[in-house]
């Protein structure tokens, strides 16, 4: 339609009318470029919130696993000094010991734990740039 108003508009030499078209034609490409724009900015804000989130889930994991480690350390750690104190009893137990005891259940099996990988993929694990965001 705009193609035959715009032939019609140069065969009778209406020129104002064929400069008019122009224009409403680039100011329709120009919104649908902006449109295009905002929509992106939109996508990239949301894909920074999940990636966010994901994070934080992580770093939630990473603490709970870095605990459990101590805690397991501290075990392992109360058990070294019982076995101290029955192989050398004559041995002077540093007070430090009292309070791991204290402190500390009966030991359990030994269990290796992997931290998550909150830092290691990155966002590149999400298909985010890694220039995303700078």
């Amino acid at each position: 339609m705009i193609l035959r108003r715009l032939t019609e508009h140069i065969r009778t030499q209406n020129w104002f009318a064929v400069a008019l078209d122009f224009v409403i034609v680039v100011v329709g490409i120009l919104i649908a470029f902006q449109i295009t724009t905002w929509n992106e900015g939109r996508q990239d804000r949301r894909d920074e919130q999940r990636y966010l989130a994901e994070l934080a889930a992580n770093l939630e994991t990473d603490l709970d696993q870095a605990r459990a480690g101590q805690d397991m350390s501290l075990q392992r750690l109360v058990m070294a000094e019982s076995i101290l104190a029955v192989a050398a009893p004559e041995y002077d137990r540093p007070p430090f010991f009292v309070a791991i005891d204290r402190d500390t259940s009966p030991p359990g099996p030994f269990q290796d734990y992997p931290y998550a990988r909150a830092f290691s993929e990155g966002p590149e694990s999400l298909g985010i740039p890694k220039a995303c965001g700078s």
